[in-house]
């Protein structure tokens, strides 16, 4: 039986082998900045004036995601839609393990490239952790949380265990080769899994398989294996908090997603009874109305 620094040091071994994967491929078209945090793919819109938006897309999910809903975005001020380091086109630097605390210091750095100050993030399912983390480190740079789809670290945590068909994913080195090598069917299965039953998964699943036979990068097993070694520490970030849930996601039947309470509370939940696991874009007017409250 092969102890923590084993698999620690297969987990290592199957995260470089993740960020070699994620510098192969470069995107047909975006465009691209260079940070500490890596070479990250971004689409930039709007104005100088008004509160910047910053949304992450929930992986699969990739820029193009937003394209239906980009020019409203952009109506109301600066927005950055940045594929997180290592996830789709977005290289991670030398040395990333996958962790929520290295997307966070991802943002952050982004902001102060750009000059945001008060900005509004966007993040979904586990990645929220990382706006969250960010919001109470620096308060000076993010003004609101609209968060989609997330729950309690216990009850995610629980989630990702319960989304591991045998423990594959959780397997350190083995995780990321079978998740490198099924990526695609994956991503169809998870699209048809995450929509309220009969619903279409054609124009969610669409972008990201075509981003993934690009050579798109999908590092889930490095990611989930770092989330559950993510600290328990409770965070309360001084913004205001939205919190967008969709009911109707057959992959969080199981999740007490009202627990969100437990690490958010006081933030305002909203709830969407038709909406699967990606109630902002099912539901775009409400997430923009979020996004774009007054303060």
């Amino acid at each position: 039986m092969r102890g923590e620094h084993g698999d620690g040091a297969l987990r290592r071994l199957g995260a470089a082998l993740d960020r070699r994967w994620a510098r192969s491929a470069r995107p047909s078209r975006g465009e691209e900045i260079e940070l500490a945090a890596g070479r990250l793919r971004v689409r930039r819109g709007g104005g100088p004036d008004g509160v910047p938006v910053v949304v992450v897309p929930d992986p699969p999910n990739v820029v193009e995601h937003y394209d239906g809903v980009f020019d409203a975005l952009a109506a109301g001020g600066p927005v950055v839609v940045v594929e997180a380091p290592g996830f789709g086109f977005s290289a991670p630097r030398e040395g990333a393990r996958y962790r929520i605390e290295e997307l966070s210091s991802a943002l952050e750095e982004l902001l102060l490239r750009f000059g945001f100050r008060g900005a509004t993030l966007s993040l979904a399912c586990v990645g929220a952790f990382a706006a969250v983390d960010l919001a109470a480190r620096r308060p000076d740079l993010v003004g609101r949380l609209v968060l989609s789809q997330v729950a309690s670290r216990r009850e995610m945590a629980s989630w990702v265990r319960r989304k591991d068909v045998c423990g594959v994913i959780q397997a350190p080195l083995l995780g990321p080769v079978a998740v490198r090598a099924a990526r695609r069917r994956i991503a169809r299965w998870w699209y048809r899994a995450a929509l309220p039953p009969g619903a279409d998964p054609g124009p969610f699943a669409a972008p990201a398989l075509a981003a993934l036979r690009a050579g798109a990068a999908f590092p889930l097993a490095s990611a989930f294996q770092e989330f559950a070694r993510f600290p328990g520490d409770r965070l309360r970030p001084a913004c205001p908090v939205t919190v967008l849930l969709g009911t109707a996601d057959p992959t969080h039947a199981g999740t007490e997603l009202g627990s969100v309470a437990e690490e958010l509370p006081g933030a305002r939940v909203l709830v969407f009874p038709r909406s699967g696991h990606f109630p902002d874009l099912e539901n775009p007017g409400e997430w923009l109305a979020a996004l774009r409250a007054p303060a």
